[in-house]
C-alpha cells in the first residue's frame, strides 16, 4: 500500500507531485500540482552538455557563459540580457533571469516559463513569443559547446552581443552572433540535481529486429536499417535534397540497436486501410519521384507518403510506396564512391541497392507513454485512455500488463502497484 501523508511534504527543488487514490477496483483521476522551490542565495545552474542530461519537470535557464548573461524579460519579441555571475560552467542569476521547465513530449521539447505558465516558442524569425498551449515544442541536439535549441524552420537559440538579446536565427555562430546554452537548477553539492526518479529506468534506447510485419503497430517508434555485422547503419535525421543519410549505429551482442541522437526515430502511423505513414516530427517520408530515386519529407502526406511494409524470412524489409511516382521502394545505398551511404526511393533492388530492415523500439511492460521509464505518469497515460481514447504517446502493448489483450483498469492498478514496489 502506498504511504499516507498526514503532514506536508518537504521538497528541496522544484517538484511535481501526482497523487491518485485507489478503492477496490475503482481509481480516481490522478491529481497533479507543481511546486517551486528557489534560493535566492544559491540560485545556481550548470551547464548542460548533452541531451542524455536533459530531465522533464527540471528548471533550466538559458544562458551564455562567455557573456555572463542570461535571458529573462520578453520585450519586443526577443528575450532581454542580464548580467549573471559565472565560475567555470555554474551560473548564479537574479531575479531578472527567466526559469523554464522543460517536458519532453516525445516529438521535441517544451518550454514552459515557470512564472508565468506560458509557453516559448518562435513564430518567425528573430520573432520569440509565448503560448498557453503545451505543443510548441524545440529541437534539442548535442552541439559542440552544449545543447542546441531549434525551432522549426525560424533557427536555433543565440545571442547578439552587438544588441544584447536572446532569440532564434538562421545566421551561422560568430564571435557577435552564439550559441545560446541550457543550464540546470544546480544543487551545489558537485553534481547536477539528479533524475526526480531514479530507479524508474525500464527499457532505456534499444531497439529489436522485427521479423514480422504484423508485429507492426500505429504509435511503434522505429529505426529504418541495414545491419550487416560489419558497417552498420540507420537513417539519420539529415534530409538531404533527394535522401536521407545514413548513420553509424551499434549493434549490441543481443542483437539489439542502440541508436545515437542523429538517428531518425519514425514514428509509425495507419490510414485504415493497411498502410502504414512514417512520421519523422517535422512531417512524413514519402517517394517524391517517378524518374529519379528521391526520398524526401512533406509536411501534406498522400498516397505517395503510404507504404506497404513486408518481412522476409531473413528479416529484410520491402517498404513500397503506394501513390503514382513509381520509384517507390526504399532501399539502402552504401553510396561507396563517395563514402556517404544513404536511404532513399528506387524502381528495384540492384548490385547498387540493398533492402533495409526494421528495427522496434523495446517498450518495458507498463511504459504506457513511452518515455522509458515505468512512473505514475503511466497509470496517468492509462486512466486517460480509458476516460477520452487519448491515444497520442500511447503504447497499448505496454499498457495491456496482464496479457488481457485489452487495457482496462486492472491495468491502471497493476502499473500503480509496480511503482510502489519501487
Amino acid at each position: 500500500a502506498s504511504t499516507v501523508y498526514t503532514h506536508p511534504v518537504t521538497i528541496s527543488m522544484t517538484t511535481k507531485l501526482m497523487a491518485i487514490a485507489v478503492v477496490d477496483d475503482d481509481v480516481s483521476m490522478v491529481a497533479t500540482a507543481r511546486y517551486g522551490f528557489s534560493n535566492p542565495e544559491t540560485r545556481q545552474f550548470r551547464l548542460v552538455t548533452s541531451t542524455a542530461d536533459l530531465y522533464s519537470g527540471m528548471r533550466y535557464i538559458i544562458g551564455c557563459g562567455s557573456k555572463a548573461t542570461a535571458a529573462g524579460g520578453l520585450d519586443n519579441k526577443v528575450l532581454g540580457s542580464n548580467k549573471v555571475t559565472v565560475e567555470g560552467d555554474i551560473i548564479t542569476i537574479g531575479d531578472d533571469v527567466d526559469v523554464f521547465v522543460l517536458e519532453d513530449a516525445g516529438v521535441g521539447w517544451t518550454m514552459m516559463n515557470e512564472e508565468s505558465g506560458g509557453y516559448l516558442y518562435a513564430d518567425s524569425k528573430k520573432t520569440l513569443t509565448y503560448s498557453s498551449m503545451d505543443d510548441k515544442t524545440w529541437k534539442l541536439s548535442d552541439g559542440t559547446e552544449g545543447v542546441v535549441m531549434a525551432y522549426s524552420v525560424w533557427g536555433t537559440m543565440l545571442y547578439n552581443a552587438n544588441y544584447p538579446r536572446f532569440t532564434v536565427y538562421t545566421s551561422n555562430t560568430n564571435a557577435s552572433m552564439i550559441q545560446a546554452n541550457l543550464y540546470m537548477e544546480y544543487s551545489g553539492s558537485g553534481v547536477p540535481d539528479p533524475d526526480p526518479d531514479p530507479d524508474s529506468s525500464a527499457a532505456g534506447n534499444s531497439y529489436v529486429l522485427v521479423s514480422d510485419a504484423s508485429m507492426l503497430a500505429a504509435g511503434d517508434e522505429i529505426l529504418i536499417a541495414h545491419v550487416t555485422g560489419g558497417d552498420d547503419y540507420v537513417m539519420g535525421t539529415t534530409q538531404k535534397e533527394n535522401n536521407r543519410e545514413a548513420v553509424s549505429v551499434t549493434l549490441n551482442t543481443d542483437g539489439t540497436l542502440t541508436p545515437g541522437t542523429d538517428a531518425q526515430v519514425i514514428t509509425l502511423e495507419e490510414d485504415g486501410e493497411g498502410h502504414f505513414l512514417f512520421g519523422v516530427g517535422d512531417g512524413y517520408l514519402y517517394a517524391a519521384s517517378g524518374s529519379s530515386n528521391v526520398l524526401q519529407t512533406t509536411s501534406a502526406p498522400d498516397d505517395n507518403a503510404k507504404a506497404t511494409i513486408t518481412i522476409d524470412d531473413f528479416g529484410d524489409a520491402t517498404i513500397m510506396f503506394q501513390g503514382e511516382n513509381t520509384r517507390n521502394l526504399l532501399l539502402f545505398n552504401p553510396n561507396k564512391s563517395h563514402d556517404a551511404p544513404l536511404f532513399a526511393c528506387y524502381q528495384s533492388v540492384s548490385s547498387a541497392v540493398d533492402m533495409p530492415q526494421v528495427y522496434r523500439r523495446v517498450i518495458a511492460a507498463g511504459d504506457a507513454n513511452r518515455d522509458g521509464r515505468v512512473t505514475i505518469a503511466d497509470v496517468t497515460a492509462i486512466v486517460n485512455y480509458l476516460l477520452t481514447g487519448q491515444t497520442e504517446h500511447f503504447d497499448r502493448r505496454a499498457a495491456d500488463v496482464d496479457g488481457s489483450g485489452d487495457i482496462t483498469i486492472d491495468d491502471a492498478i497493476a502499473v500503480t502497484g509496480m511503482v510502489l514496489e519501487k
